[in-house]
């Protein structure tokens, strides 16, 4: 049996397993060549019967891939971003605010492969 607490935003839990209260799909093609962009689609579930808020997601883009634009529909424009991480990538951050019970939220990044990346790149 999990046993969950909540103190002060954060969850402390006992038991072998938990269930996270959200769930995170990443869904892009399998290929992308040096001269096209392509999008990544995130989707985020809520599961849980009770709204989450603050909810902020994040995704390391690789170095070989450029993030050229981050959107969704559920997020102000201000709460879309795109950091340089130097050689260790980009990262996109989201900040949802509030996901209701049951709902989901897209998100979808551009992405280009990098001008210095080489041909196979995986």
């Amino acid at each position: 049996m999990t046993t969950i607490h909540d103190i002060s935003g954060f969850q402390v839990f006992s038991g072998s397993e938990i269930e996270p209260p959200a769930t995170i799909e990443m869904f892009a093609p399998d290929t992308l060549s040096a001269d096209s962009q392509t999008p990544l689609r995130l989707t985020v579930k809520n599961d849980l019967p009770t709204e989450i808020s603050s909810v902020i997601v994040t995704d390391l883009i690789p170095p070989g891939l450029v993030a050229l634009d981050v959107q969704a529909a559920s997020a102000e424009p201000q709460n879309l971003r795109i950091v340089d991480g130097g050689d260790v990538g980009q990262l996109v951050v989201v900040k949802l605010d509030n996901l209701p019970a049951g709902a989901e939220a897209n998100i979808f990044v551009t992405l280009a492969a990098a001008a210095d990346a080489p041909d196979g790149t995986q």
